[in-house]
Parts: C-alpha cells; structure tokens; sequence
C-alpha cells in the first residue's frame, strides 16, 4: 500500500461531505472518500469553520437516512412487515436521539419530582439489618 499526501483543504469538501452524509456514510467513511483520517478532518474543522458546520449537517444526514431506512423497510410494498418493525424498535431504543460533539459534557435531564411527602417532623428511624446481609 502506497501512501499518498495529505490533500490541502479545498472548499468543496464541505458540500461533497454533505453530500455523502446524505447516503448514510459515517464520518470515518467520509474521511476514507475523502483519502484523509479523522485527525486531519479534525484539523480543518478547527481552521474552517464551513466545514465544522458540514460535517455536523453530514452526520445529521446519515443519521436521518439511518433512522428512514427502517421506518420505510417496515411499510414495503405498503405491508407491515411486524419482525421488521420489531428489530427497528430495539435498535431505536438503543441509539441515542440526539449527538452531540464527542468532547461535550452533555448534562442528564434531573429526575422530575411526581408529588412531595410532607414531612411529619419525627426523627427518622434506622431498620437494623438482618445478619449476613
């Protein structure tokens, strides 16, 4: 296998990004499209802001044709296909709705408090536990 050099940055890698985000590809299969690695797609979304912004459409792209191939796959031939849409709905329960940038702190949602016991003013009382437990 032959190396080749490091392309320079052309402004029409953002739109061709987009464009193969839209066929479902993986920003990994981009980088290879685009015979670069992740590192260096890294590097020029840091120095071109266009392309940041194209890479982020791209894997809203491939992640709407991911979560469009099911839906579709289960309605084929307008006939519900039930283990189609059962093996959907595993997978869409697994996968996360929304992404975020891999170095983001994403905060939880806090639980939602349904109703509050009023506190009667008695100390609380400590149940012993049973022995090897």
């Amino acid at each position: 296998m032959t190396l080749t050099p490091v392309p320079d940055y052309d402004p029409e890698f953002a739109q061709r990004v987009v464009e193969l985000g839209r066929e479902g590809l993986s920003r990994a299969e981009i980088a290879v499209r685009l015979s670069v690695g992740l590192r260096q797609f890294a590097v020029w979304a840091a120095r071109h802001p266009e392309f940041d912004h194209a890479l982020d459409l791209a894997e809203t792209e491939a992640l709407a044709w991911w979560r469009r191939l099911p839906r579709e796959a289960v309605m084929k031939d307008n006939v519900f296909h039930p283990a189609v849409w059962a093996k959907a709905m595993a997978l869409w329960t697994r996968t996360p709705v929304q992404r975020g940038p891999s170095d983001a702190k994403v905060a939880r949602p806090r639980r939602q408090v349904i109703f509050e016991i009023p506190d009667n003013g008695r100390p609380l009382r400590k149940i012993p536990r049973p022995a090897g437990s």
